[in-house]
């Protein structure tokens, strides 16, 4: 019969031999041999919403588990259960009791097939962005890239992008998740570096009966025009793709919309009046504009030939028809001018015409930077010109998110999970181009492109 002090050493034995992992094997390893493992791959995917369970077995019981990103986990016993709650990436560990672990990256995605609202072949101007487009669907972690960024960039934001045209030619945006899955769009630059623009002003007033002429520029051809109320006035665009006339036909107010291929517009909202009949009158009654641009008048009323006269050329060049039934103002100097209108029973009409000063072009500073692939630093760059408010983009949103505060467009450290801007490349000591974008309130853009360096790091291969 054993006596209690041989029980209570046994006991203490079976302790010790327990903690040394039953006195045989390295940490982590089962006394068979066997190492911690789960009998997930290291790598999977799931849905959103959805719940997978797996066995864990080997190295030194008892078994814990920790999660992060877009999963959670718990065990019991030897049962793992993994659930995501978001969209993206997510990792899972097991740890035995001897610290040995064992990791799950999880990558979830929406269970909708990845999609963009962008068109399948797309169309811009040199200069010119397009509007924006969204994404959906995927693993919810997107990267929009362009084949050849001579041709045309992209910015991105989240989910949504743009496609801006740097030089002619034709190219390939591709949208990415992080598993892979991708949507190509093809995109063709044409030429053209200035905004689309027509010789209308913004408003103009148009006696019923009458039909005014006006002609396109800038943007990308073809260009398209359309009435909302072709009841009041009709538009109709000429042979040539760049003149069009506006038919004013009933009394009303019609918004006419000259459109290009890059979808570009220009609304010029026109008030059809019936005026009394036989009154000298000029289309519009007085315009602005800024220095550098043509406006188009035309005459109506009294009596044929009118006679243009103006008050200061230095400030707008008039030029008028044979008859005086129409004139140009190509708008030299900021200031203002008078342009008086004489039929031939000498009856008088007057304009101003206001030139202002032409806004800044929109422009980042630098518009070149490289970084080496071990940067984890901000990177600042200056907004000169354009019109606040101002909206950044991305390339890459990997290698740093973007944001504006005033005139300062800021690069920010990588996103968490990664300690540096790493890169693998075909070619040694190659660069990746990251094209960071600002768009301003009136549409206009500029790029500037970051480099980032591979310098055979290799702690980022």
């Amino acid at each position: 019969m054993k006596t209690f002090f041989q029980i209570v050493s046994g006991l203490f034995l079976l302790a010790i031999l327990s903690a040394c992992g039953g006195g045989g094997g390295s940490a982590g390893t089962s006394m068979n041999g066997v190492a911690l493992f789960t009998t997930a791959a290291d790598k999977i995917q799931m849905l959103y919403g959805e719940t997978k369970t797996f066995t864990v077995g080997g190295g030194v019981p008892s078994y814990s588990v920790s999660s992060s990103g877009a999963v959670s986990a718990s065990l019991t016993g030897t049962v793992l259960t993994v659930s995501t709650n978001a969209t993206g990436t997510g990792t899972v560990t097991v740890t035995d009791k001897a610290g040995a672990k064992v990791s799950i990256d999880v990558t979830v995605g929406t269970g909708a097939t990845l999609t963009t609202s962008a068109p399948a072949s797309v169309t811009v101007g040199v200069g010119a962005v397009t509007s924006k487009y969204f994404i959906t669907g995927g693993t919810g972690m997107y990267a929009v890239n362009s084949s050849d960024t001579s041709i045309a960039n992209v910015g991105m934001s989240d989910n949504v992008f743009v496609i801006g045209g740097v030089s002619t030619g034709t190219t390939t945006v591709v949208v990415k998740d992080n598993a892979g899955n991708s949507v190509s769009i093809a995109v063709t630059v044409v030429g053209g570096n200035r905004s689309l623009f027509t010789t209308a002003p913004s408003a103009i007033t148009v006696p019923s009966g009458k039909t005014v002429s006006y002609s396109i520029s800038g943007g990308s051809a073809p260009y398209s025009v359309s009435s909302n109320n072709s009841g009041a006035a009709d538009v109709s665009l000429k042979q040539n793709g760049t003149d069009f006339d506006i038919k004013a036909i009933a009394a009303g107010t019609v918004n006419i919309v000259v459109t290009d291929a890059s979808r570009s517009s220009v609304t010029i909202t026109v008030t059809v009046t019936t005026p009394a009949a036989g009154t000298l009158s000029v289309l519009p009654a007085g315009a602005s504009g800024s220095v550098g641009d043509t406006l188009k008048f035309n005459v109506v009323g009294g009596v044929l030939p009118y006679k243009v006269t103006n008050t200061n050329d230095s400030i707008a060049l008039v030029t008028a028809s044979g008859d005086g039934s129409s004139f140009t103002a190509a708008l030299g100097n900021v200031g203002s001018t008078i342009v008086t209108i004489i039929d031939s029973l000498g009856t008088t009409s007057n304009i101003t015409i206001v030139v202002n000063a032409n806004a800044s072009t929109l422009r980042l500073a630098p518009n070149a930077i490289e970084v080496s692939e071990q940067s984890v630093e901000f990177v600042q760059l200056k907004i000169y010109g354009g019109s606040a408010p101002y909206t950044a983009f991305t390339s890459d949103p990997k290698f740093g998110g973007v944001s504006i505060s005033g005139n300062t467009f800021t690069v920010g450290a990588p996103p968490s999970g990664t300690d540096r801007r790493c890169v693998t490349l075909t070619t040694a000591l190659g660069v990746y181009p990251v094209s960071l974008t600002v768009v301003d309130s009136l549409g206009a853009s500029a790029v500037s492109i970051m480099s980032v360096r591979d310098t055979l790091d290799a702690t980022c291969k």
